[in-house]
């Protein structure tokens, strides 16, 4: 369970790590069915940008967390 649970918080991580790059290297945030230009939709491309990165934050805190709850 705990291969699973570190397994599952390192994909997460690493899967919005990879749309964050992707939306600041070509101006273009992609989700499931739907996507957002910077130029054409700059509200819609910035809060989604800024919920990805929250999710990837966290994803973060969470895998440290459990590195740490792990060590000890």
């Amino acid at each position: 369970m705990i291969y699973f649970t570190a397994t599952f918080c390192l994909m997460f991580t690493f899967g919005f790590g990879w749309l964050v790059q992707h939306a600041l290297r070509f101006g273009k945030l992609i989700g499931i069915a739907w996507s957002a230009d910077r130029a054409e939709q700059p509200i819609r491309f910035w809060l989604g940008f800024g919920a990805y990165f929250m999710n990837m934050i966290m994803g973060l805190f969470f895998t440290a967390l459990m590195v740490f709850v792990l060590a000890h």
